[in-house]
């Protein structure tokens, strides 16, 4: 009998859990944006818990990852120190 080939791809977590490898996706998308900011220094390390993440994503409509990150982030300028002059 011939061999035949099969790639198999999982779109919904089904066949492997993703759901840590994601949540520090995030939580490593929104270190990168701020980074660079003024006041980032003020921030903790890690940036959140990832416990934080899963009950901001339990709270509902944010099941998109670009959507999540977003706020996230937006989240969390409220952290980041004014600009003083």
């Amino acid at each position: 009998m011939e061999k035949k080939s099969l790639l198999v791809f999982d779109m919904d977590g089904v066949l492997v859990d993703v759901t840590n490898s994601y949540r520090e996706t995030v939580r490593r998308v929104a270190r990168s944006f701020f980074e660079q900011s003024r006041g980032s220094e003020i921030l903790p390390t890690p940036l959140f818990p990832l416990e934080d993440l899963a009950e901001v994503k339990r709270r509902g409509g944010l099941n998109n990852d670009w959507d999540l990150a977003f706020k996230i982030i937006s989240m969390l300028f409220a952290k980041v120190a004014a600009p003083t002059t």
